[in-house]
């Protein structure tokens, strides 16, 4: 909101700008801001909207921090756009 009010720009930063935070979290490996990240962004239908190998990403992330529930949520979606994906 700050950005946006200083710069006279939209507020949304859309779904690139989104990835782009997430992944700098990947990163670095730091999880509390990863989890911070994607449940900030759960309501803009941001994981939807990924590409498969990003959601891959993100899956991969929760099972290497001990959250395989939330790695499953993901690869149901992957699942879900490519059925026919072995």
């Amino acid at each position: 909101k700050e950005r946006a009010k200083r710069y006279s720009i939209s507020e949304d930063m859309g779904n690139r700008g989104r990835y782009l935070l997430v992944r700098l979290a990947i990163r670095e490996n730091h999880y509390p801001t990863f989890d911070l990240l994607m449940n900030e962004f759960k309501e803009s239908d941001f994981v939807e909207n990924l590409q498969d190998w990003q959601i891959n990403t993100c899956a991969d992330l929760y099972l290497n921090n001990n959250e395989p529930h939330e790695a499953i949520e993901l690869y149901n979606i992957i699942v879900k756009n490519n059925p026919e994906n072995a």
